[in-house]
């Protein structure tokens, strides 16, 4: 399972209500609406599974930030290694892997309890190192 899997079919309700719903599919249909796209998305109840891109309604306009979240994990890993090289270094490969372990099972708790995007993808970038 991805992180940022997108749903195949998705509905886009233009209200919080759930007036006015256009069915939508990620593959067939362009995600922009002829009077100015959705404001909400609902999935299917049988969907399976959740994703970021469910999670916060990373559609349409919002779906770069799926492949950002991955990217900005690889950044923290090549910042990582360099730290982590330096570290080991100077007080032994022992210590340096506890402590990165140590990090990574932090920052990995951390990321599935993100309330937010943006707090999702600073810890996935602390866990990249």
């Amino acid at each position: 399972v991805f992180a940022g899997e997108v749903p195949k079919h998705f509905d886009c309700v233009r209200d919080a209500e759930g007036h006015d719903v256009l069915k939508l599919s990620s593959i067939d249909t362009p995600c922009h609406t002829p009077d100015g796209g959705c404001r909400y998305y609902s999935y299917p109840s049988d969907l399976g599974y959740s994703s970021i891109a469910t999670e916060w309604n990373l559609m349409c306009e919002e779906s770069y930030k799926a492949s950002m979240a991955t990217s900005v994990f690889m950044l923290g890993q090549l910042g990582g290694a360099v730290i982590a090289g330096l570290i080991s270094d100077l007080y032994g490969r022992k210590r340096a892997l506890y402590l990165c372990l140590i990090v990574l099972t932090l920052s990995s708790i951390s990321s599935s309890f993100s309330p937010s995007f943006t707090l999702f993808v600073a810890t996935r970038f602390i866990a990249g190192f």
